[in-house]
Order: structure tokens, then sequence, then C-alpha cells
């Protein structure tokens, strides 16, 4: 299946518009629906979803409560906007920013991290990245468990694997820091990396990448480390060390490099 990776959707500059929307482009009228700046019917049915669900609303859902007459009436009434094939939001939400940009690019940034998540076609469909919008294809995916977590209510990406998908959407300069520090923080583990990079074999970049994850599966945590690590105490004839063990002092945790008859250098609290 295509998923679009929540890290990639493109930024939205300028500010909000105040612009026509699916309430102001109805009026007053019946309990059963109200009535467009055109005359033609609006299903209240169609506003109550929106107003639930944020202004966001996939084609599937608008069909469950409401005929199709009723989206398309709501577009052609300037209330509601396409941003994603099958993915819908109220027309006020879009900012006021160059036409020449994709819709998408004018939400606010949470609210496309929603319409892209709410998009999801079968594998095949022929969608491909386009400005702002980055598109990964994936067998087998579904937006369930184990391919998703849910975090503030939204089903999002797991983060190993998102960490991977990103690597090559980098500057090749920044590439390192993400993981070291998603690493430094706890928030995954080396092994947990190199799985997720084992469901990538085409990845761009893959080769640093996974010597990257070697030096932090071998206890470097931050770049000078893994400089040291590379360079320092490699020479020819240089026995084979353990580069990285753990220790406290006093009470904090500390490593120190190791010959395998004893230690070279005593540990640093500061390191």
């Amino acid at each position: 299946m295509s998923v679009l990776t929540p890290s990639t959707i493109g930024r939205a500059l300028g500010p909000r518009p105040q612009l026509l929307s699916l309430s102001t482009a109805t009026s007053a009228g019946a309990d059963s629906g109200r009535s467009s700046e055109h005359g033609r019917p609006v299903d209240a049915h169609l506003q109550s979803l929106l107003d639930r669900s944020g202004g966001l609303a996939t084609r599937l859902d608008v069909l469950r409560v409401a005929p199709p007459w009723a989206l398309q009436a709501a577009c052609r009434a300037g209330g509601l906007v396409r941003v994603l094939p099958g993915v819908y939001v109220d027309t006020s939400l879009a900012r006021d920013t160059p036409s020449e940009l994709p819709v998408l690019a004018r939400l606010e940034p949470e609210l496309a991290r929603r319409a892209a998540l709410s998009f999801v076609l079968p594998r095949g469909s022929g969608l491909r990245s386009r400005p702002h919008l980055v598109v990964r294809h994936r067998s087998g995916f579904a937006v369930a468990p184990p391919q998703v977590v849910v975090r503030g209510g939204l089903p999002v990406t797991r983060l190993d694997r998102t960490l991977v998908d990103c690597w090559p959407l980098l500057p090749t300069v920044d590439r390192p820091e993400l993981l070291i520090r998603a690493v430094n923080d706890r928030l995954t583990t080396p092994q947990r990396l190199v799985a997720a990079l084992g469901e990538v074999p085409r990845l761009t970049g893959r080769t640093a990448m996974r010597d990257l994850l070697d030096r932090l599966a071998a206890g470097c945590r931050s770049p000078l480390e893994i400089w040291g690590h590379d360079h320092v105490f490699t020479g020819p004839g240089m026995p084979p060390f353990l580069r990285q063990a753990r220790v406290r002092v006093g009470g904090r945790p500390a490593r120190h490099r190791r010959h395998p008859r004893g230690p070279l250098q005593s540990p640093s609290p500061h390191r």
C-alpha cells in the first residue's frame, strides 16, 4: 500500500486568511439541511461531520453520513476543497499563499499531517511524489498495529521506520544527529533501527546509515566518540580493543576505552 510519512509534509507559510467556509457558504434552513450561496442544499450531516473532525473528512467518511451530491455541492459552493484524492478540508483552513502552491502546502502543519495520515491507497495506484508531498510505498501496510501506533489520538508510523524513511530526505550533514539524539533520548535503540533498515533494502544512503548504527551499537553516543572509535588506536600493529565499556562514576554513567588486558584511559564523568 502507499502511505505518506508525516515527517515529510511540506511546511506552509503565510498568515491564515478569512476565506469562505462551509458554514459561511450556507444559510439557515431546515433542520434536515442548509442552502449554499448558489441555492443548492447542503446536507447538515456533512457540516456536523466536519465540526466533529476538525474540518477534515475523507470521501468514505462523508458517504457514511451524507449522499454523494452533498459532497459535490459543498465543493462547488467553495466550502470544501480537495487536498488529496479522497481527502477534503474546510476551505477556511487553507492559508492565503501563492496560488501555484498545492493546497496541502497551504494547510497548518498539524492539519497537513492529519490529511496525509488519512490518505492510504492500494499499491499500484500510480501515485508519485510531488512538491510538498513524499509518497512511500510499503507492501502489506495497514493503518493498524504493528505498523502504526496512536499518539495524541492520531495513528502515526512507528518512530524506527520513520527515522529510516526520513534518512534520504535530510541534508547529508544533518542525518547522523537525528539518529544519535533518538538513541540518546531512549526513544529507540540501535537494534530496532537496524531491524527497520532491513525493511528498506534500497534506501538511498543505506551504507552510511548502517555504519552509523554499527557505531551506536558499539556504544558511541556523539560525533566525537564516533571519530575516536574510527581514528584513535587504529594504526598498524594495534591489538583489538573493546572500544566502549559502560561504567559508573559517582553514580553517573561514563565510558572509557579499554585494552583487552586493562584500561588505557581513565573514565571521565564529563563524557
